[in-house]
């Protein structure tokens, strides 16, 4: 995805080279997708994660209605 986008936007930084504005503006979105797609590289993996939900909500009720 990354590599896809970086492309993308470098092709725009060329066909926009003559206009300072646009320029900027792609540099802007480039920084906002690198930290879009830090952020969703740093998201654990849940298709690996073996928790039922159910009993852990039956277990958080028993725990507060004891509490």
């Amino acid at each position: 995805m990354e590599n896809g986008l970086k492309q993308h936007l470098e092709r725009l930084d060329e066909i926009f080279a003559a206009r300072t504005d646009y320029v900027q503006a792609l540099r802007f979105m480039q920084r906002m997708a690198s930290n879009i797609v830090r952020q969703l590289t740093a998201l654990p993996d849940l298709s690996r994660a073996r928790v039922d939900l159910a009993a852990v909500a039956d277990r958080t009720a028993l725990v507060e209605y004891y509490r």
